[in-house]
């Protein structure tokens, strides 16, 4: 059982802040124990006491203090397995242990240094010194506690930080009605899978979308029911790719273009017949169109191998040409061509 000197409890809780360091003294000798505690009371110590390394462990598990005097020779549990145990729990491992010993070999200090402890006092005490290293030990692990508590403080703030720049990146990478990326994006990573397909001689696609009729659209519906239309493509256009290194992006008002990386001809049209199943079974209305019932899309895709000698633009220019020629035949269509020379 724990017993508490007088001069201890007699304080109350209103001195508690006054305390200049919580010791648990360990030691089966009780004139050691009454001796130290006087000796740190008179010094302004918060002292609690157990005379076993059993009834140690129960106690700093349960309230850890801030520093433990421990006597090494002890019945059932010695001081140093005392140590050993408190050092390997994480809720303890940071404890400073100085150890008590009467044994004065340079074996038995090396062993209390090897275990964990922090210190090696000799008996009998020299009160100055035992107030010394122990004042010196209390400020380290107090200084330590600091320390760790800024660390975990400036974690949280580089956190912070990474979570705002990621936000940040977003806005600026992302188109902010429709939730897929912008054009400005779209020009950084075209340039990025050029060069990179450069190196690879594989082929890169691309497929440019306009939303058939659209100002008759909004002219009919109004500005914010056309939001929703563009959000509506948009979901269905990136819902459309299987692959993460698939891409798509809004070009600029009405108009969206998708990249495909590794992608030849056959495996863009087979994508373009599968986005325009999708938009005819999202059955949006469209009175004012003259393409159909209901909203539609046109679609122009460009296929060839990036090289060297071309500019990248050139795969945008294609990419329109071809969707300016499926808006010439009728709208609500796709056409193609394809560079793989």
């Amino acid at each position: 059982m724990t017993t508490d000197s007088g001069a201890n409890t007699s304080d109350g809780g209103d001195n508690q802040n006054s305390k200049r360091g919580d010791i648990l003294i360990v030691d089966d000798q009780i004139e050691n124990i009454q001796f130290l505690s006087t000796m740190l009371m008179d010094n302004g110590y918060e002292v609690r006491q157990v005379l076993s390394g059993k009834q140690a462990l129960k106690v700093v598990d349960y309230d850890p203090p801030e520093l433990i005097l421990l006597d090494i020779m002890m019945p059932e549990i010695d001081g140093y397995e005392v140590c050993r145990q408190l050092k390997s729990n994480s809720r303890t491992c940071q404890i400073p242990i100085i150890f008590l010993s009467a044994k004065q070999q340079l074996s038995e200090k090396i062993k209390g240094f090897k275990v964990g402890g922090v210190d090696y006092i000799t008996k009998p005490f020299v009160v100055a010194e035992v107030v010394c290293r122990l004042e010196t030990h209390l400020k380290i692990y107090r200084y330590q506690n600091l320390l760790n508590q800024e660390i975990v403080a400036r974690k949280k703030v580089e956190q912070q930080l990474l979570i705002a720049n990621q936000k940040l990146e977003q806005i600026a990478n992302i188109d902010g009605l429709t939730g897929v990326y912008n054009r400005r994006y779209f020009n950084d990573l075209l340039s990025k899978e050029w060069y990179r397909l450069c190196r690879e001689k594989q082929p890169l696609s691309m497929i440019m979308v306009d939303i058939d009729c659209f100002k008759e659209y909004n002219d009919t519906y109004g500005h914010l029911q056309g939001d929703e239309v563009l959000k509506a493509i948009a979901s269905t256009l990136k819902s459309s790719l299987q692959r993460s290194s698939d891409f798509v992006a809004r070009y600029g008002g009405e108009e969206f273009v998708i990249l495909l990386p590794n992608t030849d001809l056959q495996g863009s049209i087979t994508i373009c017949e599968n986005i325009s199943l999708k938009i005819m079974e999202l059955a949006i209305p469209h009175r004012g169109s003259s393409a159909s019932n209901s909203i539609t899309i046109s679609m122009g895709v460009h296929c060839l191998i990036p090289s060297a000698k071309i500019n990248p633009y050139t795969l945008i220019d294609k990419s329109d040409d071809a969707l300016y020629l499926a808006k010439k035949e009728g709208r609500n269509c796709f056409r193609y061509s394809v560079d793989l020379e």
